[in-house]
Parts: structure tokens; C-alpha cells; sequence
């Protein structure tokens, strides 16, 4: 009797072992054939109602993965959706910016215009402050050689009035062109400012 519980002990561990060594092949090395799964369960008949139970399981998972992977692709395509309707709008509202914008152009050009003619009266009266320092030079050096000319009162009289006339042209001009500088300065700032 001591003899047969110890062989049934032996026979129950080396059937332990040869389930685990199965199942080792099993869980290790993927699939296992059907030959193998049937001689499994016939050393030991439980273990059929556990491999239904991770059938049923891996049906599950798989199930789950099937779900993810058809809602991964519905989402891909939604974002895809979105993706262009956005850049629809992206493209709608960069044409409205630029209609916007172009509100601006009339009075940009007005100012650019208006920029221009002051450049224009800039430099005329640039060439007339340039043309009265070249006279006044002129008379300048020619009121140094009063004595050697024979110049009379009256004429040294006549010229020193044109030199005063001269200097108040001058003074004049170099005040109308610091006020068309400022007003070119302001000019310029307002057409940035609207262009931004």
C-alpha cells in the first residue's frame, strides 16, 4: 500500500512534469499543433476546461483588438476629415485677411502719393537752397574785391541788401525743409504702420 502511494505520487509528478514542459513549449514557442494540445489533455483531462478558458479569453482579446484597430481607423479618418477642413477655413479666412487688408490700400496709396510730392517739393526747394548759397557766395566774394571793382556806396549798399534778402531765403528754406523733413518722417511711420 506505502508502495503504490509512492507510485502514484512519482506517476502524478512526472505527469506534472511532462505539463509543464508542454506548457513551457506551449507559452514559449507560440503555436502548439492540435496533436499536441489532444495529448495534453488526455494525461490530464482538467487542463482541457483551462484551455477553453484561454480560448475564450484569447477570443476576447482578440475581440478588443479588433475594436481598437476599426476604431484607430474610424478616428485616423475623422482627423484626416478635420485636417482638411481646416485647412479650408485656414484658406477662407487667409482671403478674407487679405480683402481686409486691401481696405487699406486707398488710403496707403493716398499716403504714398502724398509722400512722393513732398520728396519732389523736398528736393526743388533743395535746389533753390543750393542755387541762393551759390549766389550769396558769389556776392560774398565779390564784395571782397570792393576795392579792387571801384564798388560805390550805393552798390555796396545794393548788395548788402541783396545779401540780407538772400540770408532770409535761406533761413526760410532751411526752415520749410526741416518742417517737410518732419512731415516726410510722419508720412513715412503712417504708411509702416498701416502696411503691418
Amino acid at each position: 500500500m506505502f508502495n503504490n502511494t509512492i507510485k502514484n505520487n512519482m506517476y502524478q509528478k512526472l505527469n506534472l512534469f511532462i505539463i509543464t514542459v508542454l506548457l513551457c513549449g506551449v507559452l514559449g514557442c507560440g503555436r502548439v499543433s492540435q496533436d499536441t494540445l489532444e495529448a495534453l489533455t488526455k494525461k490530464d483531462p482538467s487542463f482541457a476546461k483551462i484551455l477553453e478558458n484561454k480560448r475564450q479569453i484569447d477570443r476576447k482579446i482578440e475581440t478588443l483588438k479588433n475594436d481598437y484597430a476599426e476604431e484607430k481607423i474610424s478616428v485616423e479618418k475623422e482627423i484626416k476629415n478635420l485636417k482638411k477642413k481646416l485647412h479650408v477655413k485656414k484658406n477662407k479666412i487667409d482671403s478674407q485677411i487679405k480683402d481686409l487688408r486691401q481696405e487699406m490700400d486707398p488710403d496707403i496709396h493716398a499716403l504714398k502719393v502724398r509722400l512722393e510730392e513732398m520728396r519732389a517739393e523736398y528736393k526743388s526747394r533743395s535746389e533753390e537752397l543750393k542755387d541762393c548759397l551759390g549766389k550769396l557766395n558769389n556776392i560774398k566774394r565779390l564784395l571782397a574785391k570792393k576795392n579792387d571793382l571801384s564798388l560805390s556806396g550805393d552798390e555796396i549798399s545794393l548788395w548788402n541788401r541783396r545779401i540780407a534778402t538772400f540770408k532770409k531765403d535761406i533761413d526760410s528754406l532751411n526752415d520749410e525743409l526741416s518742417r517737410l523733413r518732419d512731415k516726410m518722417n510722419i508720412v513715412s511711420m503712417e504708411i509702416k504702420i498701416l502696411q503691418r
